[in-house]
């Protein structure tokens, strides 16, 4: 004996249809296995992509306790150098810095040796760009470097003729705008910490 599972009426054997609700003597397998089917299909995406966020957001976590936050150690600029990369003064990098800086100019600072530089304008510089931009000073009076990212760097520029070791170099050959500029340079360095 059968009973429909919807209203509960009693059917026939061979009935296929309930004749008080109209609905199927039994629900068809197929459609539940179909449901089932779909359920199982949602449910592993749901899980899928749960794991995967997981593992995302857990590599990144790994990531910033291995190395920290790659921008928290530097120092911030809000100029139009910031798409260079922070050195440290007098390692390799320095001298991968160098071929980066000054891409429109031959100079840092192209007319330091003709008017006072002031330190608003050297805030706009990264703390490799003011050790050439006080350097380019010495470097227009031919001074040869012992630092040998400077060296290098001073040599890719068409201006650069060094002739001077930095043993025989004299200062007396400044005017008075390289020697305010170079102090003024420096005092600026040292007051980031750069010096």
């Amino acid at each position: 004996m059968k009973y429909c599972f919807r209203c509960g009426q009693e059917l026939s054997d061979e009935s296929r249809f309930c004749k008080n609700c109209g609905a199927a003597a039994e629900p068809s397998v197929e459609s539940s296995s179909e449901e089932e089917s779909k359920g199982g299909k949602i449910a592993l995406i749901v899980i899928l992509s749960i794991t995967g966020f997981l593992f995302v957001l857990v590599l990144t976590l790994v990531l910033i306790f291995l190395f920290g936050n790659p921008r928290s150690s530097k120092p911030q600029y809000d100029n139009i150098w910031d798409n260079y990369s922070y050195v440290q003064q007098d390692t390799v990098s320095d001298q991968s810095q160098a071929a980066e800086i000054s891409k429109n100019d031959d100079y840092v600072i192209p007319d330091s040796d003709s008017r006072y530089v002031s330190e608003s304008e050297l805030s706009a510089f990264t703390e490799w760009e003011l050790k050439v931009a006080r350097n380019e000073i010495y470097a227009r009076r031919g001074r040869i470097f012992k630092d040998s990212a400077l060296q290098s760097y001073f040599n890719s520029k068409p201006w650069y003729h060094g002739s001077v070791e930095a043993k025989d170099f004299k200062e007396t050959v400044f005017n008075e705008y390289e020697k305010a500029n170079i102090d003024t340079i420096a005092k600026y360095e040292k007051s980031k910490g750069f010096r």
